[in-house]
């Protein structure tokens, strides 16, 4: 098996960014669907339960958006 020249490192990366913009915006439709069923339940405990969950998702999104490589200018 050859060796990986720069062009299969290359493009081995942006796929493993393309997986990870992928994962995070997975991880933000879980967020509103998350927040879009709460306002069926009628507990109030079971809604904010369900939005706190979405919140700690949201934070976490945010944190991999910020730490993911950004798009070459």
């Amino acid at each position: 098996m050859p060796a990986p020249t720069a062009i299969t490192r290359s493009a081995r990366q942006a796929g493993s960014n393309a997986d990870g913009y992928v994962r995070t915006t997975v991880y933000l439709a879980a967020v509103l669907f998350l927040v879009g069923i709460s306002g069926h339940f009628r507990v109030r405990a079971a809604r904010l339960g369900l939005i706190g969950i979405g919140g700690v998702i949201l934070a976490f999104s945010c944190v991999l958006l910020i730490l993911a490589p950004k798009p070459p200018v």
